[in-house]
């Protein structure tokens, strides 16, 4: 259902998202985001670094190792903080960093769904912040 917000026909100009280029920019952004997270592990700092390959989901992979290493973003407070300080306010869906916003939630809804008990909230609390940001626009 996440992924019908992020291939809606809403989303500017471009042609919507296929089934396989959602799934591969996924698992793009997974094989990068473990690959932070054992940097971190190794050397307890983390520095994020635009470069060709991930510069338009440097915000993905910044919220959501925020996300990771500490509980208070896992908060419904926290949350909302995080989204107001990695994404600013909310988007207009036309906008290009609706999809990946989109994307966001989408991982967040997995971690939460394999970790319920670590969250503050639920999946209820994503659609709403999706239909909220969602009809801003």
């Amino acid at each position: 259902e996440l992924y019908n917000y992020a291939t809606s026909d809403i989303i500017s100009d471009s042609k919507p998202l296929d089934d396989l280029m959602w799934l591969s920019l996924l698992s793009q952004l997974n094989v990068t985001l473990l690959q932070c997270l054992k940097n971190f592990k190794k050397v307890k700092s983390l520095v994020l670094q635009n470069s060709s390959t991930a510069s338009e989901r440097i915000c993905v992979l910044a919220s959501l190792i925020q996300l990771i290493l500490d509980p208070y973003f896992r908060t419904i407070e926290g949350f909302v903080v995080l989204i107001f300080k990695e994404w600013g306010e909310p988007r207009n869906p036309k906008n290009k960093l609706w999809t990946d916003f989109v994307m966001f939630i989408h991982f967040v809804y997995n971690m939460l769904y394999h970790n319920p008990n670590v969250f503050g909230f639920n999946e209820d609390f994503l659609h709403f912040i999706l239909d909220e940001v969602h009809n801003v626009g």
